[in-house]
């Protein structure tokens, strides 16, 4: 979000004391309902209508229009509140990173999240995250990722702090319970089945380069000097994509993987381009992913629409006071 207004560093600390600590989540189309900060964060419950639920390696999986609830033996962790929470804080702290706002001209911003499974595989949970906002001026921002947990790491899951929203990005050097795509595949496999990808290839081919990359990281890199827009394309390959991965199907001894690639332009901020990855079932992943496409114990991507019977789990903040 660019040259936005700014609301005064006392009017943040007020929003956060008063909004952010009692965030609540709440089924799409109703309105937020404050929580105790020490119940939400002390000792949550298992709280909101069941959208879906599940058990895999020990670790109750609660999708609820509140929250995604991991229990496991006496500990429950919300996963999704405290996301919201520090992307609000973020959020405040970029409008305050100018100068003041007067006092008789404050600005009143609406900050949304939406969540959904998309598939779950074992203890590795995939959702899409769909964020926006608004201040009233003529560039709202907004933006749609993939990303998948291990709700068996330690950790939190949570996006870098940036100067400009949307804050949607992996800090790649702390990335808490996200995993990355090469946490289950081989490097050169998914390289390979990158490079096959017409996207891919019609990007590369409008770098006129002689060789193709050798690397994963190289990838990403090759874009970069114009903020990692593949060509023409008006989508991004950002230097965390290997975070942003679905598991959607499986084809005989095949995984389809889904990776989503957010937009580059303010014109094309809602969309989202996604990938099409053929990749060898790892031995690691096999009998979680015949569970999950018997829906046995979780559920792919090509299933998640029917499962969630189009619910969500929507978080809305303003601030307002």
């Amino acid at each position: 979000m660019k040259a936005i207004n700014r609301v005064s560093l006392a009017v943040a600390l007020n929003l956060l004391a008063q909004i952010c600590m009692s965030l609540q989540g709440c089924s799409s189309g109703a309105q937020i309902s404050p929580v105790p900060a020490a119940r939400s964060e002390s000792s949550p419950t298992v709280s909101g209508a069941t959208i879906w639920r599940g058990e895999s390696h020990g670790i109750e999986i609660h999708w609820t229009t509140v929250d995604l609830f991991a229990k496991s033996d006496a500990k429950i962790e919300r996963i999704w509140a405290p996301l919201v929470q520090k992307g609000f804080a973020d959020f405040v702290a970029a409008l305050t990173g100018g100068p003041p706002a007067t006092k008789d001209r404050v600005l009143h911003c609406s900050y949304e999240r939406r969540f959904k499974i998309l598939s779950v595989v074992g203890t590795l949970v995939s959702f899409e995250d769909q964020y926006s906002d608004d201040c009233g001026g003529a560039h709202p921002s907004a933006d749609t990722r993939f990303t998948t947990v291990d709700l068996s790491k330690p950790g939190n899951v949570q996006y870098a702090r940036q100067e400009d929203t949307p804050m949607m990005n992996i800090d790649l050097a702390k990335p808490g319970k996200v995993t990355k795509l090469t946490d289950y595949f081989a490097e050169q496999d998914v390289l390979q089945a990158l490079l096959a990808d017409h996207v891919i290839q019609k990007a590369l081919a409008g770098l006129n380069r002689q060789t193709a990359p050798r690397t994963l990281a190289e990838l990403p890199e090759l874009f970069a000097a114009n903020d990692y827009a593949l060509g023409d394309l008006d989508f991004e390959l950002r230097s965390d994509f290997l975070t942003r991965f679905v598991f959607h199907h499986i084809e005989g001894d095949k995984i389809a993987v889904r990776l989503g690639l957010p937009p580059h332009s303010g014109a094309n901020r809602s969309a989202h381009q996604q990938l099409g990855l053929l990749l060898t079932i790892p031995a690691s992943l096999k009998q979680d992913l015949g569970l999950a496409t018997s829906r046995q114990q979780g559920f792919l991507m090509i299933d998640a629409e029917q499962i969630s019977n189009r619910q969500a789990t929507a978080f809305r903040l303003s601030t307002d006071k």
